[in-house]
């Protein structure tokens, strides 16, 4: 049986990934976690062999006395302390080293020596891109070619009730809006909300009531929750805060918007679980979410600065229904042909089991 260990130093927000580690954790192989945020990982308590908190000083002689002791053949990195600072060090150990490496980190803040490290570094590993844009930018930053690969990023799709929600808000349920968005995001500077209220106001302007559900929380919801009063849609707009599970709201709506300024892999993942149940997605142009999302096959590309032209595009998805089910049946399609954990457990096994 493997032992594996995975290391993870990162605030990533990659509970997109559980399901991918979960397949560690099975009759094949052992999974063991050292990483700096152990509720994230409270999933795996009885499925490790043991978790170790990275945030204490994990000195190197530390490290290689855990992994001589519990005969590690494998070791995956997810931050970049990780791959920086121990990955060259573990060549001496005969271990297969690979890096997982997400699409919103560009390593922007670091330095040409630490630039110069990392790229060193990746030449005894193996790296796993989880997008075309995450390789596009290594190799602008003098990675080795050899050593880097593209795997797209596979989530286990629940079944999602078509019926109406439990949740919703009386005030809306007694609405017929003729599109109904829903979107999930961290109430933030990096979220466009004011731009897509201006939507939802010109929409109303032009006789054409459009709802908006925002399901998160953050530092600007009370901004936001007085932003849709001064501009009176309240009625429209529903700030339904954080949810555990989506699956009963995934059914209400209509479509599905992506609101962030820079892209990551939770997008990817809850723009391919909205596709799984048949919805569209509404997002800016991003390389970041160019694997999945196709312009006018599986969404429709909006401009949040050009509010006309977005709203346009709106009027258009709510008018013509047929174009709503031909966008989402091929956005369901993608999903689960490319996205589902169904479909890449083998690929996926094959490359950190």
């Amino acid at each position: 049986m493997k032992h594996i260990l995975l290391i993870d130093s990162s605030d990533y927000k990659t509970d997109c990934l559980e399901d991918i580690f979960l397949l560690l954790t099975g009759t094949n192989s052992k999974l063991s976690i050292i990483s700096n945020r152990l509720d994230f990982y409270k999933n795996f308590k009885d499925k490790t062999v043991c978790l170790n908190n990275f945030s204490s000083p994990f000195r190197w002689l530390r490290l290689r006395r855990f992994i001589k002791k519990n005969r590690i053949a494998k070791i995956i990195m997810l931050g970049l302390k990780e791959k920086i600072f121990f990955s060259h060090r573990l060549d001496s150990l005969n271990l297969e080293i690979i890096w997982l490496e997400v699409p919103e980190e560009k390593y922007l803040n670091l330095n040409n020596k630490l630039l110069a490290r990392l790229a060193y570094n990746a030449t005894g590993a193996k790296v796993i891109c989880l997008s075309s844009e995450a390789k596009k930018q290594r190799l602008d930053l003098a990675w080795p070619e050899v050593s880097l690969s593209v795997v797209n990023p596979a989530f286990k799709f629940l079944p999602i009730s078509k019926e109406s929600n439990n949740y919703l808000p009386k005030r809306l349920t007694g609405m017929k809006p003729a599109l109904i968005i829903g979107t999930v995001v961290e109430l933030s500077g990096l979220q466009r909300i004011e731009e897509v209220l201006k939507m939802i106001v010109r929409a109303l302007e032009l006789g054409c009531p459009i709802q908006l559900v925002v399901i998160g929380s953050g530092s600007e919801k009370d901004k936001i929750a007085w932003l849709v009063k001064k501009m009176e849609i309240d009625s429209l707009v529903c700030l339904v805060g954080d949810r555990k599970s989506l699956n009963s709201w995934y059914s209400f709506f209509d479509v599905f918007m992506i609101t962030s300024r820079q892209p990551s892999l939770s997008d990817l993942s809850l723009i391919s679980r909205a596709g799984f149940v048949g919805l569209p997605t509404l997002a800016e142009n991003s390389a970041v979410l160019a694997d999945y999302l196709v312009p006018h096959k599986n969404c429709e590309i909006i401009n949040f600065e050009q509010i006309d032209e977005s709203v346009a595009i709106l009027l258009n998805l709510a008018k013509n229904k047929t174009l709503r089910q031909k966008l989402g049946e091929a956005a369901e399609q993608k999903s689960r042909q490319e996205f589902s954990l169904e479909a890449r457990q083998a690929e996926w096994l094959s490359v950190i089991g």
